[in-house]
This record gives C-alpha cells, sequence and structure tokens, in this order.
C-alpha cells in the first residue's frame, strides 16, 4: 500500500464523511478507561446510536459510515479495552467487552440504544443485549461468528507475546505494514485512514494502538444458543456474499434461534469486512433496517 498524503484518491463522498469531527469521552469499566466518541454530542433529542468494531480494530473504522446518520440519531462509536484509544489491561475477558458495551450504553443516558456490530463486536453485542436488555431498543449484527458448541473451534491466529512490541521509524513505514484480518480487497483510501488511526508514537518509535503483549483472540467463546433466545429485541443480520465467518448456512441457523428476528440480509460482491469494499451498500443497508417498524 502507497501512502500518499492525507487520503489517496478518495471519492467525495468519502472526504465528506471522515471530515465530519467527532468529541472523546472515556468512562472507567472494571479498572480500565473505555474511550468512545460523538459525532453530533449536542443532538440530546435524538435517540443514540452505538457502533461496535471488530478484534484488534478501533472507532475509526466508523468514521465514513457514523455521519450518514447524524440526522436522525446521536450517534456514537466505542474503542474496545486493548485496542483503539482505550487502555489496556493485564488480562481481558470477553465479558469484560460485554460490560464495556453496556457502560458506554449506560453512560450516554439519552434511552434505549440502537447497536450495531461488526465481527467480534457482533458476538460481544449479542452478549450485552442478551444481558443487559434494558439497555437496547434494536441490534444489528454485521457479518459476525457466533459459537456452537457442536462447531469445531476456530483456530486461534492472535497469541499473546513476551517480545517487545515492533516500532517502526516514522508513520509512512509503519502504514505500509497494516493489514487487514481476513485480508481482502478494499479502497486504497480506506485503509489509508484505517492505518493512520491503527497507529500511535511511542518513545522509541511508531507502533499499533491495540495491545500486543497481553491481547489474544477469545479461546472461551460460549455457546450462542441459550444467548440467542434471550433476545427479545428486535435483531438484524447482516453478512457478506464472499464471507468465511458468518455463512448463509451459519445465518439460517441463527435465524432460527431468534425470537424477533427483524431481518436477514446479504450484501452482494461483499467479504468480511463489508463496509470496507461496499461501504454505502451498508449504509443504504442500515438506513432500510432503521425505518422499519419493530
Amino acid at each position: 500500500m502507497e501512502v500518499i498524503g492525507e487520503v489517496f484518491d478518495a471519492p467525495d463522498w468519502f472526504r465528506q464523511a471522515i471530515s465530519v469531527p467527532s468529541s472523546s469521552q472515556s468512562i472507567h469499566v472494571d479498572g480500565c478507561n473505555v474511550h468512545y466518541r460523538c459525532w453530533n454530542s449536542m443532538d440530546h433529542g435524538k435517540p443514540p446510536l452505538l457502533f461496535a468494531h471488530g478484534f484488534l480494530a478501533h472507532s475509526h473504522w466508523w468514521d465514513f459510515i457514523a455521519p450518514f446518520f447524524m440526522d436522525r440519531y446521536r450517534v456514537f462509536a466505542l474503542d474496545f479495552s486493548g485496542m483503539g484509544d482505550s487502555e489496556h489491561r493485564s488480562v481481558y475477558d470477553i465479558a469484560i467487552w460485554r460490560d464495556e458495551i453496556a457502560a458506554v450504553a449506560r453512560h450516554l443516558d439519552d434511552g434505549p440504544v440502537t447497536l450495531v456490530a461488526h465481527s467480534f463486536g457482533g458476538a460481544r453485542a449479542v452478549e450485552a443485549c442478551a444481558t443487559y436488555h434494558e439497555l437496547f431498543r434494536q441490534l444489528v449484527v454485521l457479518d459476525s461468528y457466533l459459537h456452537f458448541e457442536d462447531n469445531t473451534k476456530r483456530q486461534n491466529r492472535f497469541q499473546s507475546s513476551d517480545s517487545p512490541p515492533r516500532r517502526h521509524v516514522d508513520l509512512a513505514s509503519a502504514m505500509r505494514r497494516y493489514r487487514l484480518i481476513p485480508d481482502q480487497d478494499a479502497p486504497v483510501y480506506i485503509k489509508e485512514h484505517l492505518a493512520r488511526h491503527s497507529l500511535r508514537r511511542y518513545q522509541d518509535g511508531w507502533g499499533w494502538k491495540f495491545d500486543e503483549l497481553a491481547l489474544i483472540a477469545p479461546r472461551n467463546e460460549p455457546d450462542s444458543t441459550k444467548m440467542l433466545a434471550k433476545l427479545a429485541l428486535p435483531v438484524s443480520l447482516v453478512f457478506a456474499q464472499h464471507s468465511r465467518i458468518a455463512t448463509r448456512e451459519r445465518m439460517q441457523r441463527i435465524t432460527k434461534l431468534l425470537p424477533n428476528c427483524n431481518a436477514v440480509i446479504e450484501i452482494p460482491a461483499a467479504n468480511h469486512h463489508l463496509f470496507l469494499d461496499q461501504s454505502l451498500a451498508v449504509v443504504s443497508c442500515l438506513r432500510t433496517l432503521f425505518a422499519l417498524p419493530r
């Protein structure tokens, strides 16, 4: 990926979206400061909409999505602990990330939250809505893996390390190391934007924001059967046509377990990170889902 300027040959809609300013806040959750952002913090008359990112990602993944919903919602996006601009923990657990979603929703204090979550964040969002159902109005799960006990365990590609994190001499060389996991095609201007906000400058050079020492992929994913059955709120499932994470068969299984499934939508020509390669299609899909009667 070649890095040229702030945005590489980006279309107007993308430039306009990422130019919308956001404000930052943080809350204390079980000994750790959890960071979240808002694009229209003064619009207290609008219902809250919260976005939750995937594993090793951050709130800036929503920079070119969130502003499209400011007309109807007060829009937020969080950083899970160990990722983005939230603090690191010595030990991570999936219940902690579930509770962080609930803590941010509670802190917004604007009534029940509409929650949109991608991938790893989608599984945590299901757990949050099943456990703290009074905090949420509806849930949209974007191409997420939900575990069932009769499934083969997924290979864990992320391991903690005793080695010091790798540092780079400058931002440009660090950005060239940025990769999507799982890898897929996406516009260069989007990859550049995500890479830029995935890095920070440390005393010994540029490095990733996520916790390279202690953060590993969840190994103790609970069986989703009971949690899905507890979701009384409207739930919509959105998945990518070419996803290796959320297949059509898995979506059918999940749908049968949901008491109140609003919709199941496949995004054509999309891969797992579906709002990177089909951004405006996902925006249109979300607008439609939010307009459905509940």
